[in-house]
């Protein structure tokens, strides 16, 4: 039986027979021993009958260290040979409390799984070496490591694709391209270490959108992966579709293209958010992983610019 390490605050149960023996009053936190795997649970102890569904609970470790208690992050497997995808994956996860982990195939996948137990897989489908399919499979037909979610990656259009995910035993899947918000919400349904929400900036950036057929200047008031607020006094209409042309000052300038539709509307004489401007909110619609991961590496830049000159300017006297 493995033993918690002399810093770990723990007490431990074994589940056998339906009994479940062990525990302590008042302690920090408990383990359970199955003969699946190890669970730490996060919890103080009340009744072992209140333990969490094993498919939800996250497997966390309690140390106490300078009288302090630390909790380690959730760990997260990212499987999928393509490096942009791998790179759109994680920036997503930037704002979660997790440890990210990647493999480029089934392969690495599984030596990855049997090293570390990650919380949730999220696995491509389509890969050399072992395709996610047969990772699947594996991983679902061995009794140590069953029950980590897989969450398989399939291409939009193709229910086969599904259907044979399914039958190899993912728990559930998210279709390519990647759409940030779909992905958040799997990533949550699994474990409660993800954070959904984007990381918005504060910029004035240019900008030109058409709705319909008409073209209009604007400028950027916030922006984030998943939408952007207009600053104009235009009289545009909640729901319309608009292409939205926003030019980003990186060290390699880019304009980027998207499609949107019009959230909400700020109206100057009717404002439903008084600490704007008049203008509206759009929504990005069917981002490719290239723009997803051009909008992340400039919103990353620019909050690491801002909080450096945060940080260097001299203090109000």
């Amino acid at each position: 039986m493995i033993r918690p390490s002399p810093g770990d605050t723990a007490v431990w149960a074994k589940l056998a027979g339906g009994r479940r023996n062990g525990g302590r009053s008042g302690a920090a936190g408990f383990y359970i021993l199955t003969n699946d795997r190890e669970y730490r649970i996060n919890a103080k102890v009340g009744s072992f009958a209140e333990l969490p569904d094993r498919s939800r609970v996250e497997r966390t470790t309690l140390t106490r260290k300078a009288g302090a208690l630390q909790v380690a992050k959730a760990k997260i497997l990212l499987v999928d040979d393509t490096k942009l995808v791998l790179e759109l994956e994680k920036s997503f996860l930037k704002l979660s409390r997790v440890e990210v982990l990647t493999a480029a195939n089934g392969v690495e996948a599984l030596e990855i799984i049997r090293r570390d137990r990650p919380d949730l897989i999220f696995m491509d489908m389509n890969m050399p070496a072992m395709d996610g399919i047969s990772c699947c499979t594996l991983l679902k037909a061995d009794p140590f490591l069953c029950r980590i979610p897989v969450v398989m990656l399939t291409t939009a259009g193709r229910d086969g694709d599904r259907e044979r995910a399914l039958q190899a035993g993912c728990d559930d899947y998210v279709t390519k391209p990647i759409d940030r918000r779909e992905f958040l919400e799997k990533a949550r349904k699994y474990t409660e270490s993800v954070e959904r929400r984007g990381q918005r900036l504060i910029c004035r950036v240019p900008v030109l959108y058409m709705v319909g057929k008409k073209v209009t200047p604007g400028v950027v008031q916030d922006i984030s992966s998943g939408g952007v607020y207009i600053c104009t006094n235009e009289d545009v209409r909640p729901g319309r579709p608009v292409r939205v042309a926003i030019y980003l000052p990186m060290p390699n300038p880019s304009l980027l293209e998207l499609v949107g539709t019009i959230a909400w509307v700020n109206h100057e004489s009717k404002p439903v958010c008084p600490r704007l401007p008049a203008g509206f909110g759009v929504e990005f619609q069917d981002l490719d992983e290239k723009e997803l991961l051009l909008l992340h590496t400039f919103l990353d830049a620019e909050h690491l610019r801002l909080t450096s000159e945060a940080v260097q300017a001299p203090p109000r006297t």
